[in-house]
């Protein structure tokens, strides 16, 4: 018999928010996940009367209520923006720290070759730094992951252990202004970790103790509270390796587009994407060149109400000598009901091609690229 057994516990230290009331608040808390801190203050002037006033109070993001695909922000959500303090004003800084530690109960685990007991602690410690404003611009963030498992009956691997590595150092050029009012112009360039469109392709992988990042450049037209956007990206994964510094994967190359389309609709908002992972072969790995075309949709009737989550993937290229064509697909139908604790009823459904046979010369599995693991 197989089965896994969680218990987790978390503790969490963070830099506390010590702005003053008349400065621009940046709290994770008063921001949608997934947008950088880059958003209107908390004290911008009231917008003007019309039919887009609500649009431009709010922006036109909406969240997705779909399980487990809420992005984490850029950047992460322990992160706080320090405040005007007695002797300057520090409010273009930011600071966070974050400590996790996770109890794992593992019986007969099937990710393991030997199925046997296994309780390991998961510990892992974050801090990060950045600047915004001040020396625009130019602006930078860099995070500091240590991630470490004890009381395992297994070897260190990747997935549980990275230790004291730098999974982010970026350097950005942003223009407020560069594509009309409140639309911003950005250029990233070094290491970064991201999440995009639902997580399940690319994502930092918060359940894991270690997180995905990757080395590159990345330009984005438009910010989250914008009609549109649209992100391009041209990068290297970053290889981790346990007991020496991580380094890029040169090897592997990922390219990528992202658009969003959030004035079609008040209930709709469509997330249209491309991704190309090209591979080298070497002595361990194979040649492949994997192009996935994804369209993703999603909208929120009203609150409390009905709400829905539908994404259709398609992935051609080649594996080896194999011919590659695979396809995804998830829908997601809920509803949120009246209350203090907000509760919501979901009924999903997710489909991933798997290869037929081995043997022939088409490949049919889907490859979830840089995703988390799960439907």
């Amino acid at each position: 018999m197989q089965s896994l057994v969680f218990a987790a516990i978390a503790m969490r230290l963070m830099v506390t928010d010590t702005q003053s009331p008349g400065a621009s608040s940046s709290s994770p808390a008063s921001r949608p996940a997934g947008e950088s801190q880059d958003s209107t203050p908390a004290s911008a002037p009231a917008s003007k009367p019309g039919p887009e006033s609500r649009k431009e109070d709010k922006g036109f993001y909406v969240e997705a209520r779909s399980t487990g695909t809420r992005r984490d922000t850029e950047p992460p959500r322990y992160v706080r923006r320090l405040g005007v303090t007695p002797i300057e004003d520090l409010s273009w800084l930011e600071l966070g720290l974050d400590y996790r530690l996770r109890y794992e109960y593992r019986d007969d685990d099937f990710r393991r070759n030997d199925q046997v007991f296994d309780d390991p602690f998961m510990k892992r410690t974050r801090a990060y730094v950045g600047a915004k404003d001040k020396f625009d611009p130019f602006r930078f963030g860099v995070e500091f992951e240590d991630a470490r498992r004890a009381n395992s009956q297994f070897a260190e691997d990747d997935r549980d252990v990275n230790k004291n590595e730098i999974i982010q150092a970026f350097g950005e050029l942003y223009f407020e202004d560069a594509l009309g009012k409140d639309r911003p112009f950005r250029v990233q360039v070094g290491r970064m970790a991201f999440e995009y469109v639902d997580r399940r392709l690319v994502a930092r992988n918060e359940w894991r103790n270690t997180t995905n990042n990757f080395e590159g450049a990345r330009v984005i037209l438009g910010q989250q509270k914008n009609d549109w956007q649209l992100d391009l990206f041209a990068l290297n994964p970053v290889r981790r390796r346990i007991d020496l510094p991580d380094s890029a994967n040169g090897e592997q190359q990922f390219y990528g587009a992202v658009g969003d389309i959030r004035a079609w609709s008040d209930v709709v908002t469509l997330q249209p994407y491309y991704f190309l992972l090209h591979q080298d072969g070497t002595a361990k790995t194979i040649n492949r060149e994997i192009h996935t075309v994804g369209l993703r949709g999603y909208g929120v009737a009203k609150a409390p109400g009905f709400d829905y989550d539908l994404q259709q993937i398609i992935q051609f290229g080649n594996s080896n000598e194999r011919t590659h064509q695979a396809w995804a697909a998830t829908a997601e139908v809920g509803y949120a009901f009246e209350g203090d604790w907000k509760p919501r009823a979901s009924a999903f459904i997710g489909y991933a091609s798997g290869d037929r046979d081995p043997n022939d010369s088409k490949s049919q599995r889907f490859d979830r690229l840089f995703g988390f693991a799960r439907p």
